[in-house]
């Protein structure tokens, strides 16, 4: 039987119109949210823009805070413990990765150095050893010596986006989210950066949760999917199950976006039928 590494249960997340109110009259981005993440396994969140589904990553990372419900890790409720420590051993739980890599790394850093920054913070290790840790991060990642001196305005897009993934892999972590990780990037980066996360993923036995819009990266990097609108999931299930034969039209609508042969873009342009709850182009 799998075992569950990550259970999401009823979250809810409200944000405040105003700085001063503390009721439950805001944006509702998220509403009563519930999944698993299997031990090993690797779980896409799709949907269009607002539907939620950076904020729930956010959320189960700790960057932000539930307003209703909690996120378990291992069958342990994060965000329960107090103190630095404490904070400390949850980011090493869950490592995210961003959509830009650019905007996450410091411009003033190497990449060894911020990869030996990170080893600092969350290890007790040696200069020695942390040396050679980096390095070994970088044949990884597929970063050699020349990349890792670099800052980061010196590296390619893909590089970048390399160097972030082994910054997050350098606390050993169990569970990583990738926030549209390879949206930013042309399709053929796109390929390397795919494969290198299901070599990473196979070796380190690492789960995932992969925010993205894109279906076809959806296809290649999850087995189950979960389906987001307006904060609340409407789909989930087995990746090529939904994705092949989606039960809820808002699935549908999102499968039948995607340009293909035949594809006809004036059809999803037409106004859409005021009967129709989704709005749906007709």
């Amino acid at each position: 039987m799998t075992t569950a590494i990550l259970d999401v249960r009823n979250v809810s997340k409200v944000f405040s119109r105003r700085r001063s109110t503390a009721d439950d009259s805001g944006v509702r981005a998220l509403d009563d949210v519930s999944f698993t993440l299997d031990q090993g396994g690797s779980t896409a969140i799709v949907g269009e823009s607002g539907s939620g589904k950076s904020t729930l990553a956010r959320i189960i990372c700790g960057l932000e805070t539930a307003t209703v419900g909690q996120v378990l890790f291992q069958g342990a409720p994060r965000g329960a413990g107090r103190g630095r420590a404490a904070r400390r051993q949850e980011a090493r739980q869950i490592q995210m990765v961003f959509q830009d890599p650019y905007s996450s790394l410091d411009p003033r850093q190497s990449g060894h150095s911020c990869l030996d920054e990170t080893l600092r913070v969350h290890t007790d290790r040696s200069a020695r050893e942390r040396r050679d840790i980096v390095a070994g991060l970088g044949e990884q990642v597929g970063l050699g010596e020349k990349e890792l001196q670099a800052t980061p305005r010196r590296l390619s897009g893909g590089q970048r986006q390399r160097l972030a993934i082994a910054r997050a892999l350098a606390v050993e972590p169990s569970v990583l989210i990738l926030d549209e990780a390879v949206s930013a990037l042309d399709v053929s980066v796109q390929a390397q950066i795919l494969n290198l996360l299901v070599d990473l993923r196979r070796a380190r036995g690492l789960s995932y949760l992969f925010v993205s819009h894109d279906l076809a990266v959806v296809r290649q990097i999850s087995e189950h999917v979960i389906v987001m609108r307006k904060g609340a999931i409407v789909e989930s299930g087995r990746t090529d199950d939904v994705l092949s034969n989606p039960k809820a039209p808002y699935t549908r609508l999102l499968r039948d976006s995607v340009p293909r042969r035949g594809w006809q873009p004036r059809r999803s342009s037409r106004p859409a039928d005021p009967t129709d709850p989704l709005g749906r182009p007709q």
